[in-house]
């Protein structure tokens, strides 16, 4: 990847994270306090998580407001380049993602399927979803068109998000998918596609009050699909709690800092992205 994070957005970190919520951040504190010796936290360990709780604005725009740092490096394939963006480039982001996906017509309660490599634009969809309350169903990279349709017509998804290498696939199913209305690309403008490149860049960054999506803890924030080897596939929902449950990987698993790297190999289509992406935003030592 060699997308370079903007100066613009950088340099409006300050501005970032007015959507925070007082309740929620004061439970991702209290999960960071947790004891981490075995005992004590078989003993004590609770999951508490607040009523409603939006990753997204919960905890990437607090760290954008308030602690700012790297957030991703984007190595080229070649190796050849490396993209530094910050918490606030993910915040501004991933708020002008989910501008586009309002102006686009998606609403809360969507369906979006997204098959995307390890690129920048995976986090701008999945925190931009999560932002306008619209279900990402990420896939593995290795889906075919008939693999696409069958997550599409499954959750009668609205929308479908990809990168300009799966545009064929779903122009080959097009007309076997009735729900289908919105086709995004992570790229520049094509024929019969929206592009994020170009509708994205032209979005506010920062998502209006009127526009926050009211997320419950119980409500389905993205869905995941099983591999489908005794069967069809099956989705495996994953609600708003889901992100914050992570801590927990954080906490007794990663024994991340803040001034770690953490690196995830998996395909984005499967949830051990989700896990990478979410329990490192989650530094259970301080700085």
């Amino acid at each position: 990847m060699n997308n370079a994070a903007s100066e613009a957005e950088r340099g409006a970190q300050g501005r970032r994270g007015m959507a925070v919520d007082p309740v929620a951040r004061a439970a991702v504190k209290a999960l960071m306090a947790s004891p981490r010796d075995y005992d004590t936290a078989v003993a004590n360990y609770r999951f508490d998580c607040p009523e409603n709780f939006n990753f997204a604005f919960d905890v990437i725009d607090d760290i954008a407001q308030n602690r700012d740092k790297t957030a991703v490096l984007a190595v080229s394939g070649d190796g050849e380049h490396v993209a530094e963006y910050s918490y606030g480039d993910l915040s501004a982001r991933s708020s002008r993602f989910a501008n586009m996906l309002s102006g686009l017509g998606l609403e809360k309660g969507d369906y979006a399927v997204l098959v995307a490599g390890r690129v920048i634009g995976w986090y701008d969809a999945i925190f931009g979803c999560m932002k306008r309350g619209v279900i990402s169903l990420p896939g593995t990279t290795q889906l075919t068109a008939k693999d696409i349709a069958y997550r599409v017509n499954a959750t009668r998804a609205r929308a479908v998000i990809v990168t300009p290498d799966h545009c064929a696939k779903v122009d080959q199913i097009r007309a076997e998918c009735p729900s289908l209305e919105v086709f995004i690309v992570l790229g520049p403008e094509q024929a019969g596609w929206s592009s994020a490149e170009v509708l994205a860049a032209a979005a506010a960054p920062e998502v209006a009050p009127e526009d926050h999506p009211r997320t419950r803890r119980d409500e389905v924030m993205m869905g995941y699909f099983t591999s489908g080897t005794t069967g069809m596939p099956k989705m495996v929902p994953r609600d708003y709690s889901y992100a914050l449950a992570h801590a927990s990987t954080a906490l007794f698993w990663m024994d991340l800092t803040r001034a770690d790297r953490h690196w995830t190999l998996t395909d984005t289509g499967w949830a051990k992205a989700a896990w990478g992406c979410f329990s490192r935003s989650f530094w259970p030592k301080p700085p």
